[in-house]
């Protein structure tokens, strides 16, 4: 096998680990929801909750305080674990009109936060190849330019390609849609 070949493959397996990586991170919202909407949407799917809210006040009458959460989670098999830390910070929310600016501010705020790059590592650090999870917060937005649970999980997918040593948005740039399915 050449040089070039062995990096091919490398590099394939890369690729592989990076988009297995991206499938297992789904999000969800709980604005408009009760518990047992919730648990019966994500049930069967998710193994884990990320519950990244930096308020938890709006839902508490509805059973998603952190601890009620984690027991109603906990008792359907779900592992729940808590992250303020992850929350949309006070900046990224007094710029949420300028959505690219909010973004900036929230990535920086996980980049150059000491509590939030501790508790990003420490996130990143617990997932497992074989469980699926899901980042919780309030904001009921479908559209990844509107809410931090879509910027986290882009950072979480940057940081694992900068681990595998793969180039800035390598699959978006090298492999389609059907590519990324049968890799999975």
């Amino acid at each position: 096998m050449t040089d070039g070949e062995e990096n091919l493959k490398v590099e394939d397996k890369g690729v592989k680990d990076l988009a297995r990586f991206t499938h297992r991170i789904h999000t969800e919202y709980i604005t408009t929801r009760d518990m047992e909407s919730f648990i019966n949407i994500i049930k069967g799917k998710i193994n884990v909750v990320v519950d990244i809210r930096w308020n938890t006040y709006h839902k508490t009458k509805q059973g998603f305080s952190p601890k009620e959460f984690k027991t109603h989670l906990e008792s359907v098999g779900i592992n729940y674990f808590y992250f303020k830390e992850l929350g949309n910070s006070v900046q990224a929310l007094y710029n949420l009109k300028e959505f690219d600016m909010a973004k900036r501010d929230y990535l920086n705020y996980l980049k150059y936060n000491s509590k939030a790059v501790k508790t990003f590592k420490e996130l990143f650090s617990k997932f497992r190849f074989k469980k699926n999870y899901c980042l919780v917060c309030y904001c009921n937005t479908e559209d990844p330019l509107l809410c931090h649970r879509f910027w986290l999980k882009e950072a979480l997918i940057n940081y694992k390609r900068n681990i595998l040593d793969l180039p800035e948005n390598y699959i978006l740039k090298k492999i389609t849609l059907e590519d990324f399915q049968n890799v999975l």
